[in-house]
């Protein structure tokens, strides 16, 4: 299961993922709610406010919205009957391999990365034609460790949150929220190899790169990124 949260933290959705595929379910969070609820909040990655997955629209068509106490209080359960499931989605890729992250590895495209482990990872964008008129501009995350090297890629979001002037804006529960916004920006580079791709959901990106932001880097990337 994933959180996700829009930048102002109005709107929190929780992502439950099986091989099956994705359901969620959503809350509308007011300034009271987004007090007493600071927890959850906190533990919810930041996405793109125009994400479509963010509206929480069920198989049916219909919304699937709960209030934030509802919301609080099925998380609960959910944690107390899977301790560490905040942490974890598990999916199929387009290629039928598994794509899951649990806290402690990610899997993508045949291989394991040790979270606990030093790996390099860096993110950026890349552009491709469509046909002859069209151009389409696509997120990437290029994670390498060891012998094992990967890149997942995503359609870039229509709209992605500017930084500037968002400090002033952010308050002490949002200091997640700026990590996170950092997260979503890229350099641009050349596209990656075909064969290296691993395509993802465009709404789990910002939590696979929060879970390799915490791993540790090794100690000449370390180096590099103080300089």
């Amino acid at each position: 299961m994933t959180l996700l949260a829009t930048p102002r933290r109005d709107r929190v959705v929780a992502l439950l993922s099986s091989t099956a595929g994705i359901t969620s379910i959503g809350a509308v969070v007011d300034g009271p709610s987004r007090r007493t609820f600071a927890a959850l909040l906190d533990r919810a990655s930041v996405v793109s406010s125009d994400e479509v997955g963010l509206e929480a629209i069920g198989p049916d068509g219909e919304p699937i919205a709960l209030s934030p106490p509802a919301l609080a209080s099925l998380l609960d359960e959910l944690t107390r009957r899977s301790p560490g499931c905040l942490d974890r989605f598990l999916l199929t890729d387009a290629r039928g391999g598994m794509l899951g992250l649990d806290g402690r590895e990610l899997r993508a495209g045949g291989r394991v990365f040790d979270l606990a482990a030093p790996l390099e990872w860096r993110a950026f964008v890349f552009q491709e034609a469509l046909g002859q008129q069209a151009i389409a501009v696509y997120q990437g995350t290029w994670v390498r460790q060891g012998t094992s090297e990967v890149v997942l890629v995503c359609l870039l979001p229509a709209i992605t949150p500017a930084l500037d002037g968002m400090d002033g804006a952010l308050g002490p529960l949002d200091r997640g929220a700026l990590r996170d916004l950092r997260l979503m920006q890229g350099t641009p580079e050349d596209p990656p190899p075909a064969e290296q791709r691993v395509a993802v959901d465009r709404l789990l990106m910002v939590p696979i790169r929060s879970a390799l932001d915490k791993a540790p880097r090794p100690a000449a990337q370390a180096s590099r990124a103080r300089a």
